[in-house]
């Protein structure tokens, strides 16, 4: 092996997203008989395939539009018509007071964490800067994106129980606040999703107002990750409110509308960070692609791909969660397993208190046996103190329900014996 610097060291190392996706990829691409429950790959839904493979022959049957979009570079930080166009789109519908300089397009999301959490965390002349995630769990995704090992600080959540069967995680203000004041001058950005990956939590007003204040006072970032939220895909199964701040940093995605291979990501925040996300675009890759932007040109402006995705997504979702929750329901009881509020996104998350084995031997369990799903230690960046009360990591894993009815019932009948054999 060639001598690596301390970055090719760093991603040497299997990280929790790089196991997801391999696992998803073997179950999706290379051995269909794996049931996958695990990976966030959005489910087929036959309506908005219709819909995709409609635009898509319309701008192949467009030749100027389609030797445009694939022949030409576009601006580092993505097609300006589109970014006009997305600026409206948002402006009508939230009422928000911005333009294309506020708007970058990425390679995905994914892509985007990447750029802006390594902006607001790393080494200074004068300190190390840190991302501050307010409450765990939280996506597995987030932990080996800043370059700096150490650059990240983390609160559990407080569990409240809701009812015999289910829970949700709600910020530790107390703790929240403690850290701000002790640490403002380090905290470089503070960073949530919501829905929440992989809890399904959406954000209270109240959440974001807390926060808000806090990253005001100290004038302190905020990135929000709204990949499965409004407006777009808008699996949400409650009301879900947005507060804009000049600190708030958007992201939003097509991917989990059911464009995963388009890889399009979109950042809304001030114009200069806009700005240093085309400067640090120009060197990863020139620029990102055109082919989102020409496929569903005008379809923002007039509103047609937010009405499909309301009309079609998150009911197709709904659904599978109700079945997958009777089911668990009914064959484990409320000893055996805690279920948390789903409130939006395509996951459960699962806390079985009487497990025996680690959450990653229990992956690899259920494995042997034919089912995908994400063990829980994975979903907790940055966090240290394991033996904490507030930690649930290795009783717990996450499953997604974007599969086909029939894959999901036979995953969680073997989701449900293993749970018996081992609790």
């Amino acid at each position: 092996m060639f001598r690596l610097s301390d970055f090719g060291e760093k991603y040497n190392k299997d990280s929790g997203i790089f196991l997801l996706m391999e696992d998803l990829d073997k179950a999706l691409n290379q051995n269909p008989d794996l049931l996958m429950l695990g990976g966030g790959n959005p489910g087929f839904i036959p309506e908005m395939q219709e819909y995709f493979y409609k635009k898509f022959k319309e701008f192949l049957s467009n030749k100027e539009d389609f030797f445009q979009a694939i022949g030409i570079y576009d601006s580092p930080s993505g097609n300006i018509l589109f970014r006009k166009e997305l600026a409206e789109f948002f402006n009508q519908l939230y009422n928000w007071n911005i333009n294309y300089e506020n708007i970058a397009l990425t390679h995905g999301s994914q892509n985007a964490f990447f750029i802006l959490f390594n902006l607001f965390s790393g080494k200074t002349s004068h300190k190390l800067l840190k991302i501050l995630f307010p409450i765990l769990p939280e996506y597995i995704g987030y932990e080996n994106v800043p370059l700096n090992t150490e650059a990240i600080l983390s609160i559990c959540g407080i569990k409240r129980q809701i009812d015999e069967y289910f829970f949700q995680y709600e910020i530790d203000k107390t703790n929240f606040q403690k850290s701000i004041e002790e640490n403002n001058k380090e905290i470089g950005c503070i960073a949530i999703s919501t829905p929440c990956n992989p809890t399904g939590k959406v954000f209270s007003i109240d959440e974001l107002s807390f926060i808000k204040k806090y990253s005001e006072q100290y004038n302190i970032p905020v990135v929000i990750d709204c990949a499965y939220g409004n407006p777009f895909p808008g699996i949400v199964y409650k009301k879900q409110d947005f507060l804009f701040s000049e600190n708030f940093i958007f992201t939003f995605s097509l991917s989990k509308t059911g464009l995963p291979g388009l890889r399009l990501g979109i950042v809304i925040a001030k114009p200069e960070i806009i700005s240093l996300i085309g400067k640090i675009q120009a060197i990863q890759s020139l620029s990102p692609s055109r082919i989102a932007p020409y496929v569903f040109k005008n379809t923002f402006r007039t509103m047609e791909f937010y009405e499909q995705c309301k009309k079609h997504i998150k009911n197709f979702y709904l659904t599978k969660r109700n079945m997958i929750i009777t089911q668990l329901k009914e064959q484990l009881t409320p000893d055996l397993i805690q279920i948390h509020q789903s409130e939006g996104a395509f996951f459960l998350w699962l806390i079985f208190p009487k497990l025996k084995i680690s959450s990653f031997e229990l992956y690899e369990k259920l494995k042997q046996r034919g089912l995908i799903v994400v063990p829980g230690n994975y979903y907790y960046p940055g966090y240290i103190i394991k033996n904490s009360s507030s930690y649930d990591g290795e009783k717990s894993i996450r499953i997604s329900f974007s599969q086909p009815d029939e894959v999901l019932s036979k995953g969680i009948k073997i989701l449900i014996s293993t749970i018996k054999e081992y609790s």
